[in-house]
C-alpha cells in the first residue's frame, strides 16, 4: 500500500501515516529507508491483520547519491536574499531558515541590518567555495 507520513516526532520516533480514510501509526523499529521520515512523504508499507510493517519511501529505488538542487541557484539566493534564508530553504533546511529570518528581524530592530546581510554573503561564499555541498536529504548539490 501507499500513504503520506501525517506526523513524526524525532524525539519518540513515532508517527502516523495516512492511506485514504486509515491512519495507522508506526515507530522507527518498522521504517526500512535510510533517512528519517518527514511530514508528508510519500511511503509504501505492508499491511498485514490492520498493522503495518516494512515501511520505505516510495522513491526509495532511486539513487540517494544523485544531486538534485544546483548549487548555483543556491549560492545566488543566499547573495540576493540570503537575509530572508531563501538558501536554506531552498535546500530544505526548514528550521535553519527560520531562525535565519528571526535573527534579521532582531538585527533589523537592533539597527544593525548589515550583519543579517553579511550572513548571505558568507553563505554563499560557503556554497561556491564547496564547504556547505548538501542539502537537507544529504544529496550532493550540482
Amino acid at each position: 500500500m501507499f500513504g503520506r507520513i501525517e506526523n513524526y516526532n524525532p524525539d519518540t520516533k513515532t508517527g502516523t501515516i495516512a492511506a485514504g480514510k486509515e491512519i495507522f501509526k508506526f515507530d522507527m523499529s518498522l521504517w526500512v529507508a535510510d533517512v528519517p521520515p518527514e511530514k508528508d512523504d510519500i511511503v509504501r508499507f505492508d499491511l498485514h491483520s490492520n498493522a503495518i510493517t516494512n515501511i520505505n519511501l516510495a522513491g526509495a529505488f532511486i539513487d540517494k547519491t544523485n544531486a538534485v538542487k544546483s548549487k548555483w541557484i543556491a549560492a545566488l539566493l543566499s547573495f540576493t536574499l540570503g537575509w530572508a534564508g531563501m538558501s536554506r530553504l531552498y535546500l530544505g533546511y526548514y528550521q535553519l531558515a527560520a531562525i535565519q529570518v528571526g535573527i534579521t528581524a532582531i538585527l533589523f530592530a537592533a539597527g544593525s541590518l548589515n550583519f543579517a546581510l553579511l550572513w548571505g554573503f558568507l553563505d554563499t561564499l560557503l556554497l561556491i567555495s564547496g564547504h556547505a555541498d548538501k542539502d537537507a536529504k544529504g544529496r550532493p548539490l550540482k
